[in-house]
């Protein structure tokens, strides 16, 4: 399975995987899935980091490659069809951030790990 963390589900798994549900802890540790962070959520990071909302253990490059290295988290790029996905989804949220690790997981045919209901309302394969 190809799984997309939502951004607060790579915060959890790094800093307190305790907080991920068993189901998403399980998903995201099994080896024969692929696991992937979205270059929208780094950007999420670095923004809310940089702004004083988000306090995290290190730098988003530092623990991006830490993920990486300890669990062979890949990174997914966009892609101008990740933005025309965009036009497939309910307009229930307004969250660009939201809306656009949908419109990736959709395209992409992979679930999305997230705990955000809001997320849900936009009709995409989600694991929590």
């Amino acid at each position: 399975m190809r799984l997309l963390l939502d951004t607060h589900a790579f915060i959890w798994w790094d800093k307190a995987p305790n907080r991920l549900s068993g189901r998403a802890l399980r998903a995201v540790n099994r080896s024969s899935n692929e696991v992937f962070l979205s270059v929208v959520s780094l950007w999420e990071m670095a923004v809310k980091a940089a702004g004083g909302k988000l306090e995290l253990r290190a730098t988003v490059r530092e623990i991006f490659e830490d993920q990486q290295e300890r669990n062979a988290v890949r990174v997914l790029q966009v892609e101008a069809a990740h933005v025309w996905a965009l036009d497939d989804l309910p307009r229930v949220n307004a969250d660009p951030f939201d809306r656009m690790l949908a419109a990736q997981a959709a395209h992409e045919g992979m679930v999305l790990v997230t705990r955000d209901a809001r997320i849900r309302e936009l009709k995409v394969r989600t694991l929590w």
